[in-house]
């Protein structure tokens, strides 16, 4: 595996435990509402987006690793964060 590779992976396995937390928000319960579902699923998409755009930068490990933090942790803000401010950086 290269080193990107294994970024990637390693942003993938944290994105998962954090989606599928124990809290009553989490993915699973939003899938369960019809209506919820295209915003759980288009905050999924645009957040694994962001992780993937962000592992291809050229930051260095320690900004990675906090703006992956930052997207994961803060649902949408942390998202919109990224897009705003983070992608110029």
């Amino acid at each position: 595996m290269t080193r990107s590779t294994l970024s990637l992976a390693s942003l993938a396995v944290l994105a998962t435990a954090f989606l599928t937390g124990c809290g009553p928000d989490n993915l699973v319960q939003g899938l369960r509402n019809p209506l919820a579902s295209i915003g759980t699923l288009l905050w999924v998409v645009l957040s694994v987006m962001a992780l993937v755009d962000l592992s291809k930068s050229t930051r260095d490990g320690t900004s990675k690793f906090i703006w992956a933090l930052v997207i994961i942790v803060m649902p949408f803000v942390g998202t919109i964060l990224y897009y705003t401010i983070g992608k110029k950086g």
